[in-house]
């Protein structure tokens, strides 16, 4: 059985990683997509969700460290 930390920093992982390949995807699709600009934004807005999951997972996982 996986623990409520354990659980809390695999769904972190898990939404860096989502949040990275669909940001990846956006910038992927801009260039056949009709509303190309639309998912460059898009794309940049979920790079910065990813980059601001890994601050808040090393954050929370030094402070789960220490309990």
């Amino acid at each position: 059985m996986m623990s409520i930390k354990g659980f809390h920093l695999f769904f972190i992982g898990v939404s860096i990683l989502f949040s990275a390949w669909f940001g990846f995807w956006c910038q992927e699709s801009k260039h056949t997509a009709i509303n190309g600009m639309f998912l460059k934004y898009l794309g940049f807005f979920s790079y910065l969700i990813s980059i601001g999951l890994l601050i808040y997972g090393y954050k929370i996982f030094n402070k789960l460290k220490s309990l």
